[in-house]
Parts: C-alpha cells; sequence; structure tokens
C-alpha cells in the first residue's frame, strides 16, 4: 500500500510542476489508476471499478479539452514515432490487468462477507432500522453518508463547471 500511495504522490507532484498539459494529464490519469489499485488492495472493488470508469472519462475529455490528444496524433503520423508510447502503454495496461488478477484471485468467493461484522449487519439490519427489505435497511445504515458525500461532490463539481464555462463575465 505504501508502494501505491507514494506513486500518487510522485504523479501528483509530476502532474503540478510540468509544462506539458499531455504529460499532466497522463500523470493525472496514473495517480488515478493508483488509487483504483488502492481500493482493490483495501478489498473495495465496487469503488475500484467506478474510480476506474470515471476516470476514463474524465481523462479523455481532459485530453479532447487541453488539444493535446490532436496535435499528438498529428505529429505521430508514423507507426515507428508512435512505438515508444504503444509500448508503454501495453505495459501498463498488461501490469494493471495482472495487478487485477492478483487482486481478484485473493477476493472472497462471491457471497461470503468479508468481515465478521458483516453477518451481524445482515441478521439485524431489517429490525434495527424498520425497513422491510435488506437493500434499503443497509443503504440507510452504511451507505447513506457516503451517497450524500457523493452527492454534494457532485454539486460543486457542476456548480465549478457552470463558473468556469459561463460565457460573460462577472463585473
Amino acid at each position: 500500500m505504501a508502494v501505491i500511495i507514494g506513486f500518487m504522490v510522485i504523479g501528483a507532484i509530476f502532474a503540478l510542476e510540468t509544462e506539458n498539459m499531455f504529460a499532466a494529464v497522463l500523470a493525472w490519469g496514473g495517480v488515478c489508476l493508483s488509487l483504483s489499485a488502492a481500493f482493490l488492495a483495501l478489498n473495495a472493488l465496487d469503488l475500484a471499478l467506478i474510480q476506474m470508469a470515471v476516470e476514463i472519462i474524465v481523462i479523455v475529455l481532459l485530453l479532447r479539452a487541453t488539444g493535446s490528444l490532436n496535435q499528438t496524433i498529428a505529429r505521430e503520423s508514423s507507426i515507428l514515432n508512435a512505438l515508444p508510447r504503444y509500448a508503454a502503454a501495453i505495459i501498463l495496461a498488461s501490469g494493471f490487468i495482472s495487478l487485477l488478477y492478483f487482486a481478484l484471485k485473493e477476493a472472497p468467493p462471491f457471497g461470503m462477507p468479508i468481515y465478521k461484522s458483516a453477518q451481524t449487519v445482515i441478521n439485524t439490519a431489517t429490525q434495527t432500522t424498520g425497513f422491510a427489505n435488506l437493500a434499503g435497511a443497509v443503504f440507510l445504515r452504511i451507505r447513506a453518508l457516503d451517497a450524500f458525500a457523493a452527492a454534494a461532490l457532485l454539486l460543486v463539481a457542476v456548480l465549478g463547471a457552470m463558473s468556469i464555462l459561463r460565457a460573460k463575465e462577472r463585473k
């Protein structure tokens, strides 16, 4: 876990300090990929998958927004010029796939709780919360604060995007 966190810190510092926008976006992608790996190491597969899906979309949008993707593709008209980047992409992808394989190999069988307290939650959630179904009870008891924080984060992101992308400047 310390190696993953160290890689995240180094990637974040590189993304902040580099002058090349393309390199900064790729470094940020590495930081986000490391965060997904950290979630896998902590047995939070759902968070790892969501993090990866969201960050792939965000990185592609950032590359399009900076225009770096178009400039890079135009510069590398020859496949020989792009070969080192293709090799690096293949190495990174195979490394991530192997990390995913080993993380899933260590995961418990489907349906078996990881923590012993999970069985207690399953047995008492409907009685303590008053919900008729288990999914609603677990959501109310465990995930409600998480969902509230995610909604607040989404609201802040939308407000930030609106303030950046507004057509008229404030006077």
